[in-house]
C-alpha cells in the first residue's frame, strides 16, 4: 500500500533502489504530515486573547510573579 506524498513531506525509503520503508514512530510524530489541522494557528490564539481582554476577563497567568523573580535573581530589581 503506497501512501500519497505531498509536499513538504519526506518519505523514508532504502536500500539501492529506495523502497518505501515504515516510518518509525519518532518519524510518524514529527512529521507535517502527523500535525491535526484542526489545531489553532497562531492569529487564532492571539484573538482569543484580544477578546479576552476586551471583556474584561482577568489574566491568570504568572507573568508579572516570574517578571520580578527573574529581575530580583538576576540583579536587575
Amino acid at each position: 500500500m503506497e501512501r500519497k506524498v505531498g509536499p513538504g513531506e519526506t518519505t523514508p525509503v532504502q536500500g539501492e533502489t529506495q523502497q518505501p520503508s515504515p516510518r518509525m514512530p519518532h518519524e510518524r510524530d514529527e512529521s507535517s504530515g502527523s500535525q491535526a489541522a484542526d489545531e489553532p494557528t497562531g492569529r487564532e490564539i492571539g484573538e482569543l486573547g484580544r477578546k479576552d481582554v476586551e471583556r474584561g476577563v482577568k489574566d491568570t497567568t504568572k507573568q508579572s510573579e516570574l517578571e520580578k523573580t527573574y529581575d530580583r535573581l538576576s540583579g536587575r530589581g
